[in-house]
C-alpha cells in the first residue's frame, strides 16, 4: 500500500544541515507518526512521501520555501536573555508580539 491522502504513517527520518551536522532525528529510535495530507509536515517533505511504500528509503532535500519559508530580516526579534538550558539548534518555545513560534538562538 502506498502513502496517499488521510493515511496514518510511521516515518524514521534524520535531519541534516547542508553541512552534514545532524539537528533531529526520530525520538529514541521511535518513529514519527502523522495524518498524510493535513500539512502536519513541512510540504516539501510531505509531497516527497506520496506514493512511497512501507520499507522505502529515500533522502530528500527540501528548499527553504518547500520548509519553513525563506529567511526575513524583519522577522528577527531581539530578547535580552535566552534560558541556560537553550543551545543554537535546540531553541525554544516563545510568545512573540507578531505570533507564538519558535525562537533560533545565534
Amino acid at each position: 500500500m502506498s502513502i496517499t491522502q488521510d493515511q496514518v504513517v510511521s516515518i524514521h527520518y534524520t535531519l541534516k544541515d547542508d553541512a552534514g551536522e545532524i539537528i533531529d532525528s526520530s525520538p529514541d529510535g521511535e518513529p514519527l507518526v502523522y495524518l498524510h495530507g493535513h500539512g502536519n509536515l513541512i510540504p516539501g517533505l510531505e509531497r516527497e512521501l506520496a506514493g512511497k511504500r512501507a520499507g522505502d528509503k529515500l533522502q530528500v532535500t527540501v528548499s527553504a520555501a518547500d520548509g519553513y519559508g525563506e529567511y526575513d530580516e524583519a522577522l528577527v526579534q531581539r530578547v535580552r536573555a535566552a534560558p541556560s538550558r537553550v543551545s543554537p539548534t535546540s531553541g525554544w518555545a516563545c510568545g512573540c508580539r507578531r505570533k507564538p513560534g519558535k525562537a533560533r538562538v545565534r
